[in-house]
């Protein structure tokens, strides 16, 4: 473990286990079931507390406060538990909760980034690549597939699940489902567009899937119907398979 030249208030409690070569900047606290890998950067006024992993090579910026306890009314001290995967960018003054009795776990995949003051409640579980823009809210049991991206100041519902791939634009209220590799905006959300589709032809057929949902005038299972006759492909089928399994309903 390295420490910045001239460093104060730095507490480390007994039983946290702290890779050798984690830097650790003035005013840190890190609670005794902690566990941080190497290679981390940890910046001023960082508090980690509970039973919270940070992986390899995470950034974690000023004032951030990691493994709190969730905001939960029903929570009563049971254990739960923070996975960071590894190289994470953690912006400043970022929130995120352990989960509850529910879950018990929340987990943020490889490569995550949380721009500065957003917050990850309880429960939430987040793919790799996945991207919180500045001041962006998810309330409890979220779920968020790979690399998708949500922009400034979004607010997402508890229950609510973002595919893979899809895409929230700023100051979007979101309170359904959205599916993967397609884009929301609006107050509340509704589908625009397609999203982060893997390739090109990923895309075509993402763009013709999001004409017959949201442009042909079918309903969604006659939509569902409708992609299922003319499209084929991994991304077709696990956008069908997120459409059966959604119940909160899709931004449409």
């Amino acid at each position: 473990m390295t420490e910045s030249a001239g460093k104060t208030r730095v507490r480390i409690a007994p039983g946290a286990e702290v890779a050798d070569d984690v830097s650790i900047a003035d005013g840190v606290i890190i609670g005794p079931e902690v566990k941080i890998e190497s290679g981390c950067i940890i910046a001023a006024e960082v508090e980690v507390r509970g039973r919270t992993t940070i992986g390899r090579n995470t950034r974690i910026s000023t004032g951030a406060l990691l493994g709190f306890p969730p905001q939960h009314r029903e929570q009563d001290g049971e254990e739960s538990t923070l996975v960071i995967g590894s190289s994470c960018l953690i912006g400043e003054r970022v929130t995120i909760h352990r989960g509850t009795a529910e879950k018990g776990i929340t987990r943020l995949g490889r490569g995550v980034r949380l721009g500065a003051f957003s917050h990850v409640a309880h429960d939430c579980l987040l793919g790799d690549g996945v991207r919180l823009g500045s001041l962006t809210q998810l309330a409890g049991l979220v779920e968020i597939g790979n690399n998708a991206h949500l922009g400034n100041m979004v607010g997402v519902h508890q229950h609510v699940r973002i595919g893979s791939g899809a895409v929230v634009a700023d100051h979007a209220k979101v309170n359904k489902d959205v599916p993967p590799y397609l884009k929301v905006a609006g107050h509340p959300a509704e589908i625009t567009g397609t999203g982060n589709c893997p390739d090109t032809e990923s895309r075509l057929m993402i763009t013709r899937a999001y004409e017959l949902f949201c442009r042909s005038g079918l309903n969604t299972n006659q939509a569902k119907e409708k992609i299922k006759e003319e499209l084929s492909g991994p991304v077709i089928t696990e956008l069908l398979a997120f459409l059966e399994k959604s119940t909160r309903g899709i931004c449409r």
